[in-house]
């Protein structure tokens, strides 16, 4: 068993489905403190985009936004308020 989730590792596998992406973004904070960077693991881009509006509903103030893909590539999100 033990040499089965070593060899997952050295592949490249994913066994358990955990996110491999990661949104990253710059944000105002509720209590005052300014541009703050968070970075949070994610599945997939919709996940990102969820997981910002969860954050500006609670009352962050998002300055800046990319979705980092697992390959190495990056995608920077447009944030505007309505």
């Amino acid at each position: 068993m033990a040499n089965q989730a070593q060899n997952r590792v050295k592949t490249g596998q994913n066994p358990a489905n955990l996110p491999t992406e990661r949104v990253k973004f710059y944000a105002d904070a509720p209590d005052g403190t300014k541009n703050k960077l968070l970075v949070y693991k994610v599945h997939d881009l919709g996940h990102s985009i969820d997981l910002l509006n969860r954050f500006d509903s609670k009352g962050w103030n998002i300055r800046a936004a990319w979705h980092l893909f697992d390959n190495g590539n990056n995608v920077r999100l447009r944030v505007w308020k309505l």
